[in-house]
């Protein structure tokens, strides 16, 4: 599968803070840089992925997007919590093997989301 972005590629994004849903494509902010990656897990849910698969909430979510191992987590794995705190999400990149995503900054606050892409 071909990365859906690729370096030094334009997109239109959204300033406006509206409701996220999973597998929406945002940019966010950690430690001054801007990075791009996919909402998995929302406030008040709890995610694991056992054998490759998603799970949210206990059920399995299909990802036609994702076609690289994933190495077993749970929530607890990432952060203190057991569900997905107000105003949190967990994101990652669709390249799992190689993504700096929440499994290494943990959960990043809505606060830090810079926009949504709406077109690639």
């Amino acid at each position: 599968m071909n990365p859906l972005l690729k370096n030094n590629e334009l997109v239109l994004f959204s300033k406006i803070k509206n409701n996220y849903s999973r597998f929406d494509i945002i940019i966010l902010k950690v430690n001054n840089k801007y990075y791009i990656k996919r909402i998995i897990c929302l406030e008040g849910e709890t995610i694991s992925y056992h054998n490759n698969e998603l799970f949210v909430n206990g059920k399995k979510i299909t990802e036609n997007f994702n076609t690289t191992k994933v190495n077993d987590f749970n929530l607890t794995d990432i952060c203190p919590y057991k569900i997905i705190p107000k105003d949190k999400l967990l994101v990652l990149g669709d390249n799992r093997q190689n993504s700096y995503d929440s499994r290494n900054f943990g959960l990043i606050d809505l606060t830090d989301v810079y926009g949504k892409v709406i077109f690639k």
